[in-house]
């Protein structure tokens, strides 16, 4: 992992809302939620920067973005690489649809 993983994630989250209220063509919440339901991610930049064999889309029932979610670990020291800055290791990888769980109906965008 890059260190800056968590600022893909934020990245990924605007960049969607901007899309959503772009096909929405406004910046009223409720079409912007109409937008997001089913809507698959297919942005190239979001795929290169999280390749994924499943589909990231965002659910229906509850707006979730189902993707991918990884564990990691810091590298040691004389392990890490300033280039291209792996700093961190995969231990493990949940799908999506694992990770997301059962939608709720108390869950709302």
């Amino acid at each position: 992992h890059d260190p800056y993983v968590r600022h893909y994630m934020g990245y990924t989250s605007v960049d969607q809302l901007v899309r959503a209220a772009v096909r929405a063509d406004s910046t009223d919440g409720e079409a912007i939620k109409n937008e997001l339901e089913g809507h698959e991610v297919e942005s190239e930049r979001v795929q290169a920067l999280q390749p994924a064999e499943e589909p990231l889309y965002w659910r229906a029932a509850d707006h979730q973005l189902v993707q991918p979610v990884y564990a990691s670990a810091g590298r040691a020291v004389e392990d890490m690489e300033s280039d291209p800055n792996r700093w961190f290791e995969v231990i493990d990888r949940m799908p999506g649809e694992e990770a997301a769980g059962e939608p709720s109906a108390e869950c709302e965008l």
